[in-house]
C-alpha cells in the first residue's frame, strides 16, 4: 500500500471519445499497462476514467476494464460512481448534432429518472454510501434486483439536454462493477479563469 500521505499514482485517462467514434474507447492508461503493476513498491494505482473501465462494457472493441481485469484478476477493483440530483459539466451535443452555436461546454442539472438505477439508490435517503457488490447473496430478492438491467445515466463527455434518453442505457451494474459509490447530490466541475475568458464554457445550467 502507499505510505501515509502519498496518493496512489494516476495511470490512465481517455484517448478521446467522440460522436461516431466508438473505436476511440481505448484508453491511454491501458496502453501504458505495465505502469498499473508498478515495480517500485507502490502496490496501489488509480485509473480514473469513464464507463470504459467497466469490464462488462463492449462497444466497437472490448473495454479497457476488460483488459485490466484479464491482466490483474482480483487485484483490479472496478468502482462505479453514481449520483442522484445535481449538476455536471459536459459538451453540448447540440453543437455537433444540430449545428447549435452555443458554448462548447456547459453545466446541466438533472434529477434521477423514475425506475432508474440512480432513483433506487437515491431512495435510500443517505447523503453518500458505498455498496460492495462482491458481497451480494447468490439468490433471493436482493440478488434478483441487482441482476436485472435498469436504466442508468451514461453521460461520458457529452449530453443532449433536449434528448436525455441519448445518455441512458439499460445495464446490470453488478456485472461490471465490484463496488458502487453513490452521492445524493453532485455539482459541476469549475472551469479555470483562462477557460472562462476563452468563452469555451457557459457558467449557467440547463
Amino acid at each position: 500500500m502507499p505510505e501515509a500521505g502519498h496518493a496512489p499514482p494516476v495511470v490512465g485517462d481517455w484517448e478521446g471519445v467522440g460522436p461516431g467514434r466508438p473505436e476511440a474507447c481505448h484508453v491511454r492508461g491501458l496502453r501504458r499497462g505495465p505502469r498499473v503493476d508498478r515495480p517500485d513498491g507502490v502496490g496501489v494505482a488509480v485509473i480514473w476514467g469513464e464507463f470504459a473501465y467497466n469490464p462488462s462494457i463492449t462497444l466497437a472493441r472490448r473495454s479497457s476494464g476488460a483488459y485490466a481485469r484479464d491482466a490483474l484478476g482480483d487485484r483490479y477493483l472496478a468502482i462505479g460512481t453514481f449520483f442522484g440530483s445535481g449538476s455536471f459539466q459536459a459538451a453540448d451535443r447540440r453543437r455537433f448534432q444540430e449545428g447549435w452555436d452555443g458554448p462548447a461546454w456547459r453545466a446541466f442539472e438533472v434529477e434521477p429518472a423514475p425506475g432508474s438505477f440512480e432513483a433506487a439508490l437515491a431512495a435510500v435517503g443517505l447523503d453518500a454510501f458505498a455498496l460492495d457488490l462482491r458481497q451480494l447473496p447468490d439468490a433471493g430478492p436482493v440478488a434478483e434486483w441487482f441482476a436485472t438491467a435498469r436504466p442508468v445515466r451514461d453521460i461520458g463527455n457529452s449530453y443532449h439536454p433536449d434528448a436525455p434518453e441519448q445518455n441512458v442505457e439499460d445495464r446490470v451494474e453488478a456485472e461490471g462493477f465490484d463496488v458502487v459509490v453513490f452521492f445524493q447530490t453532485a455539482s459541476r466541475a469549475v472551469p479555470t479563469p483562462a477557460e472562462i475568458e476563452r468563452g469555451s464554457y457557459d457558467l449557467g445550467a440547463e
